[in-house]
C-alpha cells in the first residue's frame, strides 16, 4: 500500500506520496482527492501560512514563528482538520501519516 505523509517544508505542497517500498513518488496531491475543493484549498491554505512563518527577503532567511497562541491553535486546527478528512477519504487505498509536528514550532 502507498502512503501518503502530510509534513511541512517551506514552499513545498504539505502532501508527500510514498510508494510501497518507501520512494517518493510526488509532492502534491493525489489523484483520488484532486477535485476534492475543500481539502486542496484547507492544504493550500497551510502551507501558505506556514510559508508566512519565514522571513525571505533575498537577504535573510530565518524563521519568526507564529505571532501569538491563538494563530498557533488556529494552525494546528486547520492541520488535523485537513488530516481526518484525507484519512476518511484515502485510507481505503493508503497508508496516511500527519508527520507535522506544531508544538516544535
Amino acid at each position: 500500500m502507498n502512503t501518503v505523509k502530510l509534513r511541512l517544508e517551506y514552499k513545498c505542497f504539505p502532501m508527500w506520496i510514498y510508494d510501497e517500498q518507501g520512494n517518493l513518488i510526488d509532492n502534491d496531491i493525489v489523484e483520488e482527492i484532486s477535485d476534492d475543493n475543500e481539502i486542496v484549498n484547507l492544504l493550500d491554505n497551510i502551507q501558505e501560512e506556514f510559508n508566512e512563518l519565514y522571513i525571505d527577503d533575498g537577504i535573510e532567511f530565518s524563521f519568526k514563528g507564529f505571532q501569538n497562541e491563538q494563530s498557533r491553535a488556529s494552525f494546528r486546527e486547520k492541520v488535523e482538520q485537513a488530516y481526518t478528512k484525507i484519512q476518511t477519504e484515502l485510507s481505503n487505498n493508503y497508508t496516511v501519516i500527519n508527520f507535522i509536528d506544531i508544538r516544535s514550532m
